[in-house]
């Protein structure tokens, strides 16, 4: 594969124009960080070089904006390890308040959930306790239902886990269970697929 290389910016400051013609062949060949820039450029210049699949372009920078520019990427990674950890500690709290208050059952279920999958649609024990007549409907036909709630099986019975025991903790009654009639006509591999949502005795 042909690769095309674009030098965006001042082309004086190479050493010479065969520094041009060498560095277009040598990054084509060798990767940018094996590249020793000063064999290219006048004192205080290097290049900032990005990648695509089939060309290579390079922005002359002078070594203050290169070094400006690393201080930003590494201020941007500490922000973000930053907030992962400020999440990941919120989330640990609010578990910790949730397992004093929750029913040992309910927040099992809630906590396996949580832990396993990502999904921000689902709502918290606590919300829907202060809440039940925003979530009775919903809850009520989870609990009744025989399709699926999510793509992934795993996540489809913890899923429904979480709202059976929802619904067992805050009174709520599965909606009326459709007639045999309108029942799907692999009802009894929809049944069998998720028996393990039920808890053994």
């Amino acid at each position: 594969m042909s690769l095309s290389v674009y030098i965006e910016g001042d082309r004086s400051l190479f050493l010479s124009k065969t520094a041009i013609d060498r560095f277009k062949k040598d990054v084509k060949e060798k990767k940018p960080d094996m590249l020793n820039f000063q064999s290219y450029l006048k004192e205080g210049y290097s290049f900032k070089i990005i990648t695509k699949d089939n060309s290579i372009t390079a922005t002359i920078i002078s070594s203050k904006e290169e070094l400006l520019e690393e201080k930003r990427k590494l201020l941007r990674q500490r922000l973000n390890r930053s907030k992962s950890v400020v999440m990941k500690n919120e989330e640990k709290e609010k578990l910790e308040s949730l397992k004093r208050v929750l029913p040992d059952k309910l927040f099992k279920t809630y906590k396996d959930l949580v832990s396993k999958f990502q999904m921000p649609n689902i709502p918290a024990p606590d919300d829907m306790i202060k809440h039940p007549d925003r979530y009775r409907q919903q809850i009520s036909t989870i609990m009744s239902t025989l399709n699926k709630v999510s793509d992934n099986n795993v996540a489809n019975n913890a899923i429904k886990k979480y709202f059976k025991e929802m619904g067992n903790f805050l009174g709520v009654e599965p909606d009326l269970p459709p007639t045999l009639s309108s029942m799907p006509s692999n009802k009894v591999d929809y049944i069998n697929t998720n028996s393990d949502t039920e808890e053994e005795d």
